[in-house]
């Protein structure tokens, strides 16, 4: 495991709010449609500046020193940085009915028709950004009577 500390205590803090799972959860109330996507290892999915590299440099006794190129969790910002870039990624436009925490995307509807457009502007979106979706623990489709 590699150690940040130092690199957090020197670096600005990114204060873009990260949702709270309470608020999700409440928004959720009437959705009768609802599909859960989950990212591959979403922060890695974000490259890091050259610039940055450096700071994150760590070494492995007997094999060398090494530097993320993707953005690592344990940055104080990491979570930041990835809410603002998936929120930039997804958009405004759907924000009422798809919510983002961490890794994980929900989409919900109450109607079926908007709900499977959602779905494929939602997955057109990722696409487009060359996100990843973690197949192993699959896209979740539900309907709720």
């Amino acid at each position: 495991m590699v150690d940040l500390r130092e690199v957090n205590r020197v670096t600005k803090k990114d204060s873009y709010p990260i949702p709270k799972v309470n608020e999700i959860l409440d928004q959720l109330r009437n959705a009768k449609y609802i599909t859960t996507i989950d990212l591959t290892s979403a922060y890695f999915q974000i490259p890091l500046d050259k610039e940055s590299r450096e700071k994150t440099a760590f070494v492995i006794p007997g094999r060398g020193l090494f530097q993320f190129r993707r953005l690592p969790q344990g940055l104080t910002s990491s979570a930041a940085v990835w809410q603002r870039f998936i929120d930039r990624v997804l958009g405004e436009d759907v924000k009422s009915n798809v919510f983002v925490y961490l890794d994980d995307i929900c989409i919900v509807n109450e109607t079926f028709e908007d709900y499977l457009a959602l779905v494929d502007k939602i997955l057109s979106r990722l696409e487009a950004a060359g996100l990843t979706i973690n197949f192993e623990k699959k896209i979740n489709f539900a309907g709720v009577n």
